[in-house]
């Protein structure tokens, strides 16, 4: 039996303290956050993505979906500059929710940061969820939903040259290109992109007992995975391994600290952190309710 599975005194644990953030650490949080999350929701997740390419087979406008059980997020929309205002956009989401549709989804869910157009989505039916304030950079984000879904939505045709590819689950090359798409107009608006941190603790043997991962973006900190192995927990690690990672991410500058938590991942454990609940959304994926918590960094819970 791994080591992990026996609780350890917190005096003989080791923090490893990453910036950037350690990718075997990075796996090891996504494995574990992943199947937590895939117990408490009952179905796992299928990745599609639909590019636009064109006559020499360049990605110029991709849209990459999480499909999970009644709802589709649309978690990266872009279209490349030269191509805007051409149809691009409506093409891929009215086709992407009807694919969603076809595999079973009833609602379509999707955020967008305040100065990437939220004005598109209303138009195509998308009702507004909720607004994190201040997000990042003084920056808003805005969460949207549509439903139901028509399996026949009508789309625009696209231009000449241009052909749409669907592909589930999409090539990891094609996720990137729209990823860096989506950063490059990023950089228009936010002075300079996120970095990822990473916060492990570890036995006398190396053997990983939990773990933070989070982002450090222009002076806001967002934690997005943590993780204490569960004969570890009760003892105080989370808060440690927590501290940590707020301490790391105010030595660089950043002057707010974000939790994003789903209902079920223990939303009240970081209320004990001395955060404070900003924004919920009760049902933000499959009945299951959403928090965005904060607290300012450099002070004492």
């Amino acid at each position: 039996m791994n080591a992990a599975a026996h609780p350890s005194s917190l005096a003989d644990l080791a923090l490893e303290i990453c910036h950037p953030a350690d990718m075997s650490a990075l796996r090891w949080l996504h494995d574990r956050v992943s199947a937590a999350e895939r117990a408490a929701l009952g179905v796992g997740r299928e990745d599609a993505g639909l590019f636009i390419k064109d006559e020499t087979g360049r990605i110029v406008a991709g849209l990459v979906c999480w499909l999970r059980g009644g709802d589709a997020y649309l978690h990266m929309l872009w279209v490349d500059a030269p191509w805007r205002r051409h149809g691009l956009a409506a093409t891929l989401m009215r086709t992407g929710e009807a694919l969603a549709a076809k595999r079973g989804c009833t609602r379509a869910l999707v955020n967008t940061m305040r100065f990437q157009a939220p004005d598109f989505y209303p138009r195509l039916g998308y009702v507004p969820m909720g607004v994190m304030v201040d997000f990042t950079g003084g920056h808003d984000r805005l969460y949207f939903r549509k439903s139901p879904l028509a399996e026949k939505a009508p789309a625009p045709d696209l231009p000449p040259g241009l052909r749409l590819e669907v592909s589930a689950p999409p090539a990891h090359e094609d996720v990137r290109l729209v990823e860096e798409g989506l950063d490059a107009h990023w950089l228009l608006h936010i002075d300079r992109l996120y970095t990822e941190l990473t916060v492990m603790a570890r036995n006398a043997a190396g053997d990983p007992l939990g773990g933070v991962m989070g982002v450090v973006d222009n002076g806001y900190f967002t934690l997005v995975d943590c993780w204490v192995e569960p004969a570890q927990r009760g003892q105080g690690l989370g808060s440690r391994l927590l501290a940590a990672a707020e301490a790391t991410a105010a030595e660089v500058g950043c002057r707010w600290a974000t939790a994003c938590t789903m209902a079920f991942q223990h939303p009240g454990f970081f209320q004990a952190q001395g955060y404070a609940p900003v924004l919920h959304i009760e049902d933000y994926l499959l009945g299951h309710g959403r928090y965005w918590l904060r607290r300012p960094l450099g002070t004492t819970p």
